[in-house]
């Protein structure tokens, strides 16, 4: 099976049947600074998130550590 390109239509627009062409002019208006939310700002640091993952996996790793000395100890 053989794909064949063929050429894209193309359409031929001329400007006078544009509506409004090249008479519309838009003005850029005064954008408010204040009262717009704030996005991406406020993101946690990287480094603290890293810091509590941390923390967060020796504490579990400290936890079944002693219960399975717990356990040791009770099988004596």
């Amino acid at each position: 099976m053989e794909i064949v390109d063929e050429e894209v239509p193309l359409a031929v627009i001329e400007d006078e049947e544009v509506p409004l062409a090249g008479l519309v002019d838009i003005f850029d208006e005064d954008v408010p600074l204040s009262g717009l939310p704030k996005t991406g700002d406020s993101s946690p640091s990287t480094k603290g998130l890293l810091g509590i993952m941390m923390m967060s996996f020796l504490g579990s790793v400290g936890l079944f550590a002693g219960k399975r000395k717990d356990k040791s100890e009770k099988q004596k």
